[in-house]
């Protein structure tokens, strides 16, 4: 018998083409499920389930030992108890007060997961309003304003910037954050109103009423009420009582802020004082990596009587150095905001990029920034992060949110976990991987956290310059509420 030889067709690994298709094919299918309110309600209970899972095992300490006080003052003594409740250092708004007191409603010293509780809440509603943001950047019979609303949901309820801010840190900016969503969508989404404008202004006071940092993108809704009520119209007349219309709504939203604490006993003239004074610590930058965390952080921003090593430029005290870098920014966002729109650009994709890149650069170049004041940026710029570009920068900036907190979160939690080892604090002080990423946590500044902070500087940049390539295709048949 002869010697056979069999062959066989060598095993190839399936094109690019035949790869896409395929992943096409599951994320048709994932979509398809998630459209029905079944799979829609699996996906905010996974997400819930996900904070229930986190929340109690780590914390940023400082924090919630201030919610833990907070809460036991209105359990003890109610809300007089709690907002005439006065100690150096810690001057806050009264509805920030508020909310961070409300798990004091239930028990008088609440655990990690009940002072997290309204934070996970809050986090749903902003997945929700962020979603129905999204979905108005598309047509009704589009098919990707569904595919749309579900990833921008999924962005933000399993995103790691709100996941670490919220289940982790324990900071209470999603609450602040669904009233700026809530906003933003009755200001640029469905149809034209005075009525709409005068509620999307209420969401964007009560917004500023819990935390100011919340409304670093006012300019841009300044602009778009201007141009909505002055710009396009057709005479002097017109333009006259759209104006008085303007400063009607920015009087309305104004004063509504500063009646708010009227109920608790809170005059306005104190309201006031608390805002000024609740900017705390006259420092650079809190730990954020930002432009002021190039030269080392907490260096002093001004020159009258700060604890701080100061910083300064030339005569300029660096508060007013951030000032400016924060105003010519905002001129180069306006500016392409009206260029894009008078060129036909779609109107709640522009509005959503001048409002996340305000925000991010008050977070870059404002002065007394901490760590956490990014989140603002990153959740207004979530429902972009719907094709590939936007969505690289999407994830790119909440690596780099994750890895301020992680710096803060260890700093602090060291000292928290050695004076009170009892309540077993984690520190997340992984080795070596933290010295490989800032380099001796205790040391500032250091090269690692220079570079940190030059990265944030870039995106800041890349979120500016960025505007006139995303901004360059026109909406089509989409009827603009800014015109």
């Amino acid at each position: 018998m002869g010697l056979q030889v069999t062959t066989t067709e060598p095993q190839h690994p399936p094109s690019d083409p035949q790869l896409r298709a395929a992943l096409r094919q599951i994320g048709g299918a994932t979509v398809a499920v998630l459209s029905t309110t079944s799979g829609l309600v699996s996906m905010y209970a996974v997400a819930f389930a996900l904070r229930l899972l986190i929340a109690p095992h780590v914390a940023f300490y400082r924090d919630v030992f201030v919610h833990i006080n907070n809460a036991t003052r209105l359990h003890d003594g109610g809300i007089a108890q709690l907002v005439n409740f006065s100690e150096p250092g810690v001057i806050v708004p009264v509805w920030y007060q508020l909310f961070s007191a409300l798990p004091g409603l239930v028990s008088r010293t609440p655990s990690l997961l009940l002072i997290k509780a309204p934070i996970f809440v809050a986090d749903l509603l902003l997945a929700f309003v962020a979603s129905r943001i999204a979905a108005e950047r598309y047509e009704r019979t589009d098919p990707r304003r569904n595919r749309a609303t579900i990833a921008v949901a999924a962005a933000v309820l399993f995103g790691p910037a709100v996941l670490g801010v919220g289940a982790a840190w324990g900071q209470i900016e999603a609450i602040p954050m669904v009233f700026t969503a809530l906003g933003g969508l009755l200001l640029v989404g469905g149809a034209t109103s005075l009525r709409r404008d005068a509620a999307a202004l209420a969401a964007f006071a009560c917004a500023f009423a819990v935390k100011p940092h919340a409304t670093f993108f006012a300019p841009v809704v300044l602009y778009v009420l201007i141009r909505r009520y002055v710009l396009h119209q057709v005479d002097a007349r017109h333009r006259l009582l759209g104006g008085v219309k303007v400063a009607g709504l920015a009087a309305m939203g104004g004063a509504l802020w500063a009646v708010s604490s009227l109920p608790f006993g809170v005059s306005i003239g104190e309201q006031f004082t608390r805002y000024r004074e609740a900017s705390g610590s006259t420092s650079t930058s809190a730990n954020a990596f930002n432009f002021w965390g190039i030269f080392g952080f907490w260096r002093g921003d001004s020159g009258r009587g700060s604890q701080y090593p100061e910083l300064s430029f030339l005569w300029l005290e660096s508060r007013y150095v951030g000032l400016l870098l924060f105003a010519a920014g905002c001129a180069i966002v306006l500016r392409r905001l009206h260029r894009s729109l008078d060129g036909g650009a779609h109107p709640v994709t522009a509005y959503l990029w001048a409002s996340a890149t305000t925000s991010m650069l008050a977070f870059t170049f404002l002065t007394r920034m901490h760590e956490r004041f990014a989140i603002y940026a990153i959740v207004l710029f979530a429902p972009l992060a719907t094709t590939k570009p936007l969505r690289r920068l999407y994830v790119a900036l909440s690596v780099f949110y994750l890895a301020n907190l992680w710096y803060a979160l260890a700093y602090f939690n060291v000292g928290v976990r050695e004076s009170n080892p009892g309540i077993g604090a984690r520190d997340l002080r992984f080795e070596p991987w933290i010295s490989w990423a800032f380099g001796d946590l205790f040391v500032n500044p250091t090269p690692m956290k220079r570079l940190w902070s030059v990265v944030g500087v870039v995106l800041c940049v890349a979120l500016v310059s960025g505007g006139k390539r995303w901004l360059g295709q026109p909406a089509a048949e989409h009827t603009s509420r800014l015109s």
